[in-house]
């Protein structure tokens, strides 16, 4: 089936628009957990590491600790996603965050406008924001697991409260995964890819299935639903003429900017990046990374763009809230 013109990929800095934390705050919430504090060692690798929490966490979950220890940071980490997910229940309540119903007019512009297209939606956040804010407005379906809201789940979103470890879910395995994508009727039109896994998912042995710190790639590789999702990912980028918009997405992650800069060294992908960070600040931080300078260069061609904007600047909350011009300018880019 044909994919959409435009394509959209978050990161991290996408639900840091609603008061979800970046990589530093992550650290000092998982560096003051309870879990870890009581354990020297991981206080120490933590300590050392700052901020860099993803490569703590691989270190510890990959080198030669004891269970317990690495159990204690799995579980301190859980807890920190758990209470993100608290943090976020009621968003519409705060003044300083965008307005939810404009950012679902915006995640809408990339629906499939006929019957015979597909939309994808990709994410690298592990939050489940978008599940219970936004997915059901959207129009926003997962894939390969079923459907959430208005797609198949028990609603469990829907609820103003935390999840519960019953309604967490058990990914796929290969022959389960092989089935559901023989069958089109399994393919939302709409389709909401998380390419490091979601706080809410869990692997065949009962562990978290979020992709955390350094090789993420061989943990993709080693789960079905994730290696299909990367796989899709590429094929899609890389299959025809495409516009990726990038919202809070600090390209750092080597495995995707691969892919990107593949893409864009192809006629066809054009790239449009939403960023409060000044343009030149961007490119001073991305040039020197592999494949960095591939991708700052794609941002100069005509149908590219770099908007230096916060969402609440695009789409600010309030009852008296009117449209803003850079969201006119936004849309009509889309449609273009």
């Amino acid at each position: 089936m044909p994919t959409t013109r435009n394509l959209l990929l978050t990161g991290a800095g996408f639900t840091h628009n609603f008061g979800a934390p970046l990589a530093r705050g992550l650290w000092n919430r998982v560096f003051n957990a309870r879990a870890v504090r009581a354990y020297p060692a991981l206080v120490e690798i933590l300590d050392r590491m700052k901020p860099d929490f993803e490569t703590a966490y691989y270190e510890v979950l990959e080198g030669d600790f004891p269970t317990e220890v690495q159990a204690a940071l799995r579980s301190a980490v859980e807890a920190v996603f758990s209470k993100i997910d608290e943090d976020l229940l009621f968003p519409s309540q705060r003044s300083d965050i965008p307005s939810i119903q404009g950012v679902t007019s915006l995640i809408r512009e990339f629906r499939p406008r006929s019957s015979d297209e597909r939309g994808y939606f990709f994410t690298l956040n592990q939050d489940v924001f978008v599940e219970r804010h936004i997915m059901e407005n959207a129009e926003l379906h997962p894939l390969g697991i079923g459907g959430r809201r208005g797609g198949g789940f028990s609603g469990q979103y829907l609820g103003q409260r935390s999840l519960t470890a019953e309604e967490l879910r058990v990914l796929p395995d290969e022959s389960s995964l092989t089935a559901v994508r023989k069958n089109p009727h399994q393919h939302s039109r709409f389709a909401y890819v998380k390419l490091h896994g979601s706080q809410d998912w869990r692997d065949s042995s009962g562990r978290g299935a979020m992709v955390l710190g350094r090789a993420k790639e061989h943990r993709i590789a080693a789960e079905p639903l994730l290696r299909w999702y990367f796989d899709l990912f590429r094929g899609v980028l890389t299959d025809s003429p495409h516009r990726l918009v990038v919202i809070g997405y600090s390209f750092r992650d080597e495995h995707i900017n691969e892919v990107i800069a593949e893409a864009v060294n192809r006629p066809g992908l054009d790239l449009i990046v939403i960023s409060p960070t000044p343009k030149e600040d961007f490119e001073k931080n991305l040039a020197p990374l592999e494949r960095g300078s591939e991708i700052c260069g794609a941002l100069l061609r005509r149908e590219s763009g770099y908007y230096e904007w916060l969402l609440r600047d695009v789409f600010p909350s309030g009852p008296l809230a009117s449209p803003s011009a850079e969201w006119d300018d936004l849309r009509s880019r889309l449609r273009s």
